[in-house]
């Protein structure tokens, strides 16, 4: 779909081939998935902006957790160019190659490792974005990345206040998310923007008790459910 969409680009006004793309989306969207709907809802609203307009001050720190390409960090730098970001990637060659984007800005930092709830080396199934430790997406790709736990990275580097944490991981969210709640590290975070993703049967209540601690403390602005983009804000 994206190469026919790449090449209409190219002989057709964007415009145009926005409008048809909502036309296709509303035909279809009494016939998929609750997931495919909030995708349609968050697309069709141009909502995948409000990941990129949050308003930062300067010298906020994000910890951009799921680097991948460095795009979510390289979008908030146009908007916040005196933000502070860490990049978290644990798949060598994309952080090396995050890390090449990067290396004239001083206000970037990347580290070849995830965060989650505990030190470990293991295995992580590499596939572009989709890369994950918890989902086998693809099974014959892997490599040993490490993960730190979260806490004791806080610690280590003195982080008291994080203006943003962004957190796209491929399942990896859940024992992240249940630490930060554990050793209320949760408290530390100002604004929190995170995609949940389905593992198992026992997803769905794993994310609505992270919702429930979450209500506590933070605010849930805006939401796609389930397993898209939802964004929350300290109390």
């Amino acid at each position: 779909m994206r190469k026919y969409i790449e090449l209409l680009k190219k002989i057709m006004p964007n415009k145009i081939i926005n409008f048809l793309l909502l036309v296709k989306n509303y035909i279809r969207y009494p016939f998929v998935s609750d997931m495919e709907k909030s995708l349609i809802r968050f697309y069709s609203s141009h909502s995948d902006r409000k990941r990129i307009n949050i308003k930062l001050s300067k010298g906020d720190l994000v910890l951009d957790i799921g680097g991948f390409k460095g795009d979510y960090t390289a979008d908030l730098l146009k908007n916040n160019p005196d933000i502070i970001s860490y990049i978290f990637e644990p798949v060598k060659e994309y952080a090396d190659n995050i890390n090449k984007r990067f290396e004239n800005n001083k206000n970037v930092t990347v580290y070849s490792f995830g965060l989650s709830d505990l030190d470990q080396e293991i295995n992580i199934n590499v596939k572009g974005e989709s890369s994950s430790f918890i989902r086998d997406i693809s099974p014959d790709v892997k490599e040993t990345s490490k993960i730190k736990d979260i806490h004791e990275f806080l610690i280590e580097n003195n982080i008291k206040e994080i203006g943003l944490m962004k957190i796209n991981i491929e399942g990896s969210e859940y024992p992240l998310l249940e630490r930060l709640i554990e050793t209320k590290d949760i408290l530390r975070v100002k604004r929190l923007l995170v995609q949940f993703h389905y593992v198992d049967t026992n997803t769905y209540q794993r994310m609505a008790n992270i919702w429930k601690e979450l209500e506590k403390s933070h605010n849930l602005i805006w939401q796609f459910r389930p397993y898209i983009w939802e964004y929350w804000e300290i109390k």
